[in-house]
This record gives C-alpha cells, structure tokens and sequence, in this order.
C-alpha cells in the first residue's frame, strides 16, 4: 500500500492544499513561510491522534473572520444551525490485493473494483449548540465588567478568544470513508457528496492498521550537555557524589580491576547489539577509507559508573580494540549524520517489531536533514537513505515505506533531480489573505519541452530557485558577478528579500520561462540589446527546412500572422540601418520583435508579462536603451550594444581616469566627441583584448562612486517595490491599515507585524506557547 495524496483544509496557511507524493520519496520546498513544514505537522498530528496539541492559530486565518461572526450572535447561529469551521485532512491510498483485509471500513459499497481508497480525519465541533451556550453563559457572566471608556473587555472578547482557551475540550476528531468516484481529477469532492462517517470505536484502530506517521524533527543534537528542567537525574547526582569521594580511594586496584572486567564484557555485549546498525551505516559510504570508522563502547569507569553512560567512539586504526577517541572529538556533521540515521533505524525497528498491529504503511517525515550537514554528506544520506529502510524479504510484499523531507537544500535537489519535488507557493497578498498550494514538479517535467535542459542545468549550476522570493536571469558571469553590488547601490529594501540569481545568457533566458511561470514567481531578465547587421530579411511564412543556426524567427503577433526570418550578420551599433538583435529572449519572450529600432522605440508596457489565469508570476524584461551622455561639454543620446559598452557610457569620465586604466576601457587619445567614444568604446569591448570577467573583478575593488546601468537599476527599482514596497503613514480606512503600491497605485494591507505576547513567568504553558 501507498499513500497517493493527501488533502489538507483550513491548517495555518494550507486553505485547501493536495499534496501529490511519490511511492519513495517526496521532497517539499518552497520559501520561507510557504507551508511545507505545516503539512508535515499535518500528517503527524492527525494521524496519531494529536488533539492536545492543536490550538486556535492552527485555523486557516481566513475561518478566524467566519468563527466570529457566528459568535456575535450565539443565538441566531443556534437557531440557524450554522456550522463552524473544521480542519480535516483527507489521505488517498493507492492498494493491492493483499491490503483488502485492511481497507473494509473504506470500501464505498460490496461492489466496489478499483485501487484507490479514501480516509477523512476531521477535527471539528464535538456538538456545536453546546458550544455557543457555554460561550454565550461565559459572555453574560463578564459583561457587567466591560469599560468602553478604556476600550476594556474580559474574556472572552470573541468567540476565538473563547476558543483559544477551550479548543481541546470543545473539538474532537471523527473519522469518514471517502469514496473516489465522488470526487474530480484533483480530488476535489462533489458539492453534494456527504461522507460515510466511521464509527468512534473502530476509527482510531483502522488508522493504525493502515499508517504509521513518524517525524525525524529539525535542531538535533548528539547528546544533551545540560539541562534547564527543575528536576535532575538522579543518576547525574548520585555519579557527582561518587566522583567526589572516588578520589580518596585512587589506590584501590581491587575495585578498579572489578571495573575493568564488567567494563570488557559489556563492550563484547554493546559489540553484539549493534554489529547489525554499524554495517547499515556503513551504505552511506561515510566517513570513507581515511577515515575512523564507529566503535559503540562503554565508558564504564569509576568516574562515570553511577551514570552508566555509553558512548559513541571512533577508532583511529580501524579496529575495534584500537585508539578510539570520544564522539566529541569528531565533526559535528558526521555526528548529525549518525544520529539520524540510527534515529532512523529505530523508528524502522519499531515498526517491524510490532509484529501484531503493525501498519501497512510507515511515512517518515525528515525535516530539514541539512543542519549541520556540508554538502556531501547531503548528497550522501539523500543518496542512500533509501537503501537503509528498504523493507526486505516476505515481508516487502505486504508492508512498505515512504519518505517525506523538508528542506532548504539545493545540494539535497541536486541529488534527486526534478520529479520528487513538490513545491509550496505562496499565493495571497499581505494580511489574512495569505495562503499556498502545493505543485508538482513532476507533471510540470512530464510536459515541459525545455525539460532535459532545465534539468542539466540546474544539476551543473544550483537549484536555489525553489527557495526564492523571485529570480533574477542574468546575461553572464559580468552581471552575475556585480549585480549584488548594484542591489547595494540601487535598493536598500531589496537586500532583505531571497533571491536567486541565476545566469543563463541572453540565448537562454527564454527556456526558463516555463520553470518560472510554474512556480508563479517574480522574475527580473537582465539581458543585453546584442545588435547585429542584417544579412537577409525574409518573410514568404514558407515552413521550408532550410532554418541555420545563424537565422533567427519570431512569429507575427496577430494570428495567422506569417513567420518572418531574418539572417544574423555581424556585430554592430545599435543605430545602424535596420539592425537586429541576436538575442533570443528579447524575440521569443519579451518584447517579442527583432529590429533594433523597434526594441528601442518599446514601451515599458511591453517588457512587463503581467499575472494571468495561468501564473501569478510578474517578470520583467530589461535591456539597454538610449541614455543621455555627457562628455566635456557636450551632451547627446546614445545607447550601448552590451552591459560594458553602457557603463563605459554613463561613468564616462570616471572611466578615463588614468587610476581606473585596468578596467580597459581608457583611451589614451581621448575622443572629441560622443559619437567618437561610442564608436572607440564599441569597438574595444567587442575587441579579443578586452577580458569582462577582469572587468567585473576590477569594478569590485573599486569604491561605489560609479553609476549603476540605468536599465539594470530600473530594474531593481521594480523589482524592489514588487517585493519590498516601502511603507507610509496614513490614515486607516475604516478600522484596517493599507499601503499604497508604488507599481500600480493600489491600496494593499500592511506587511505582517511580530507581536510578542508575555504571560505569568510562573506559568510554564503561558511562557512555552508565547
């Protein structure tokens, strides 16, 4: 048995979500706050029963407004029988013939043949009439204490005040069998389907026969030094004690040898119990040849003996009765990796060993394997944990696992590649509106033609694209390289946002526009006007197979409009006679024309794709354009072919300074005119002397008195109130604040807002939940 998906409703910001998974591995991203820790948390609390641990923000905040409403009226909502608002979590079992035993509180009726199964955990009202009487006394009680006057009003202020306090006492967990025919494609459910509920007495059972949910949780660590809680080991006193008074007795040999010999026999003991665990670790291929491979032994001495700790060590010789050293003494990573997978291993173990009621399917859920990880030992424990809870023999035919892992790591994507990834998308504006959906990268891979592509690259270059609040396409290494610098310059705001730059070149930046449209990102392409003379203009619309790799295409943007092709010749300015450009992007993508001058004469309009039905992704499409250039006492409009030859232009006479000649762009005879150092600049850019990575280099070392290209900071500048918008004063309209947006002039609400709550210090569960 699988579990094919599962569908989360109304859980912190998943309002309605439908997470696909594959049958080994699945592995969530997404940005910071985008929800994929929250389904993880899902699964774990709704699967084992976990209804303590639920509290009021654990709603959608969108069922806040809703939960309110029917509370300013307890009356009237009983009167009218209103519902108030559940989290339900739906799992879709993909099952054999040999899981049938299992699945018959599921099956929709006798007559039933297909493979997939449904389950609904919903935690909702245990009797909503009582509900709101116990709210309604509650209210009736304080109100005499309310003070308008000081805006003053007991508890319960509303009904999720209420809540807030008595969630678990009010809301319980029922159980429904679902059934597949009554929902879509997306497993989204009729309009008129009602549930089958599952009886109380057998719902909790069948769930553990069904599915064992185990989370390997973030911040772990080897072993815990110290401890805050109020009461102590016993153990840990008894073993100061002992330690203490062992120094009057250093000379007695009779008791050490006694140590000695219980010490050596319960190392052959220790030997025995994790030989099996030690040649498991042993797949990750870790520490490897030169390094100490673990020995488990005691550390049964009379300093420690009331303790009786145990301890990892590492043999220096690669024997077992060779120098060992103690697990602290070794990198804290390799520790990590250790813990985690003899976490991993027992988690493994326990399932097997419950031989009688073990679930058919045990979900393990890693979050974040990364901390404390370098790179290759990611790649390492991605690679191989597979291998490590492969469930053998007989047994593999009724009984398997699936892994599910959060992560920030682009090492972990890299290793696994495209199709178990499934991505969290932020979607909403700012306040209550927020929300995700989960996407599958692995439809997206099935039908993306550029899809071979994207993979080779990601896999040579990063994949921190997942984890960004927007891209940023850059043309090359220049742009890669200076571009932080210029974010310094040009936006203050913008350098608190994650961003990932990624640098495709002016041919390619068009192939990622499937990429970014899917994850519905913002997008800035950076890109260059590269203008070259034009050989041949062709236009007859013929589909003939004659296409070179020195021709170029653009499809006419009226419908049935003909093909027109038009011949690459060589490099060129941009204000020569019917120039085109070689870019690709800038035909393909946007603005979607190939003559120089109509790039030139393009308005901004036409470098913004907007958000559609399909993405919600705003990219923007920059390139070079006429600038005003001042050189001595002439000033004049002029426009670079390439990122260089632009900045050459607009830091004109800081770059003829004779302090600045190793950026090579200083002329020893200088130019009488702007239509000469155009020309000059031009020509010694595109010249086989000129080195643009040493270029870049030398602009770093350079103090930031230099201009940033105007079409790159425009740019920015968008980019920046896109992500960053600034915020000001003003008044509030009716009762919620609102910011205006620099790059459409609407109203929008207010950035989130951190709010600290303190409780009675001498309460623990008041101080754990602030």
């Amino acid at each position: 048995m699988k579990l094919n998906c599962f569908h989360i409703r109304n859980f912190r910001r998943l309002k309605s979500v439908i997470v696909d998974l594959e049958t080994d591995i699945s592995i969530f991203v997404g940005a910071n706050n985008s929800g994929k820790t929250s389904a993880a948390h899902a699964l774990d609390m709704f699967v084992n029963g976990e209804k303590d641990k639920f509290s009021i923000y654990d709603f959608t905040s969108y069922c806040w407004a809703e939960i309110n409403k029917i509370g300013d009226d307890p009356q009237r909502s009983i009167s009218e029988e209103l519902e108030l608002p559940s989290i339900s979590l739906d799992l879709w079992f993909e099952i054999g013939g040999s899981d049938l035993g299992r699945v018959l509180d599921l099956l929709p009726g006798l007559d039933w043949d297909g493979t997939t199964v449904g389950l609904r955990i919903q935690f909702q009202p245990k009797n909503t009439i009582e509900l709101l009487t116990k709210f309604s006394e509650a209210l009736s009680k304080v109100a005499k204490h309310s003070n308008p006057e000081k805006n003053y009003k007991p508890w319960p202020k509303n009904l999720v005040d209420f809540l807030g306090k008595n969630l678990s006492q009010e809301y319980e967990f029922s159980y429904y069998a679902l059934d597949r025919s009554k929902f879509n494609d997306d497993f989204e459910q009729n309009p008129d389907y009602s549930p089958l509920p599952i009886a109380q007495d057998r719902s909790k059972s069948l769930v553990k026969s069904l599915i064992r949910v185990n989370t390997l949780h973030a911040q772990r660590y080897l072993s815990d030094q110290a401890s805050n809680a109020r009461a102590e080991d016993l153990s840990k006193c008894l073993s100061r004690f002992y330690k203490r008074n062992l120094e009057k007795r250093e000379e007695d040999h009779e008791a050490l040898s006694a140590l000695f010999s219980s010490e050596t026999q319960f190392n052959d003991h220790l030997k025995q119990v994790f030989n099996h665990t030690l040649k498991r670790l042993k797949i990750l291929g870790y520490p490897g040849v030169l390094n100490p491979h673990l020995v488990i032994r005691s550390a049964l001495n009379p300093s420690t003996i009331m303790s009786q700790d145990t301890r990892v060590h590492y043999s220096l010789d690669g024997t077992d009765t060779g120098l060992t050293l103690p697990d602290n003494y070794n990198g804290l990573g390799f520790k990590n990796l250790i813990y985690m997978v003899i976490e991993l291993l027992d988690i493994q173990a326990r399932w097997i060993d419950d031989e009688e009621n073990r679930a058919l399917l045990q979900l393990i859920i890693i979050e974040e394997p990364e901390a404390h990880l370098h790179a290759q030992l990611q790649q390492v424990f991605i690679r191989q944990i597979l291998d490590i809870l492969k469930v053998d023999g007989e047994d593999a035919n009724y009984f398997s696992s699936q892994l599910a892992i959060t992560t920030h790591s682009p090492h972990i994507l890299y290793e696994r590649g495209f199709k178990p990834i499934r991505y969290f998308r932020r979607e909403g504006e700012a306040g209550t509106e927020q929300h995700s959906i989960a996407l599958n990268l692995s439809k997206f891979y099935e039908s993306e033609p550029m899809k071979d592509f994207l993979a080779r690259y990601m896999k040579l270059t990063h994949c921190d694209l997942f984890f960004a609040d927007a891209a940023i396409l850059v043309e090359g290494t220049v742009e890669k390289i200076l571009l932080p610098q210029m974010i310094e310059q040009c936006s203050s705001r913008l350098k608190s946002s994650y961003l990932s730059i990624l640098e495709v070149g002016g041919a390619f930046a068009f192939r990622f526009r499937g990429l970014i449209e899917f994850l519905g990102i913002p997008a800035l392409v950076i890109t260059d006007l590269d203008s070259v003379e034009q050989k041949v203009a062709a236009g007859d619309g013929d589909d003939d197979d004659d296409t070179t790799d020195e021709e170029i295409e653009i499809q006419g943007s009226e419908e049935g409009e003909a093909i027109k092709k038009y011949k690459i010749g060589t490099v060129c300015l941009p204000d020569i006679h019917d120039a085109i450009t070689s870019n690709q992007t800038l035909v393909k993508w946007m603005p979607r024309k190939v003559l120089v001058s109509d790039l030139l004469a393009a308005s901004e309009k036409d470098t913004i794709q907007p958000p559609t039905d399909k993405t919600p992704s705003t990219i923007y499409v920059a390139y070079q354009k006429e600038i005003e250039v001042v050189w001595g006492k002439e000033t004049a409009r002029a426009v670079g072919r390439t990122l260089e030859e632009t900045f050459a232009l607009e830091n004109a006479e800081w770059c003829q300074d004779e302090a600045r000649s190793y950026l090579n762009l200083r002329f020893r005879k200088k130019p009488a005119t702007i239509a000469e150092l155009v020309l000059k600049i031009h020509k010694r850019v595109n010249s086989s002397g000129f080195n643009k990575t040493s270029f870049a280099l030398g602009l770093l070392s350079e103090s930031l008195d230099w201009k940033v290209p105007l079409y790159i900071e425009n740019g920015i500048k968008w980019l920046e109130d896109l992500l960053a918008p600034e915020i000001e004063e003003q008044e509030e309209a009716e009762g919620v604040p609102v910011v205006p947006s620099e790059a459409n002039n609407e109203k929008k609400p207010p950035l989130p807002v951190v709010e600290i709550i303190v409780g009675n210090i001498n309460d623990s569960k008041t101080m754990s939940n602030s």
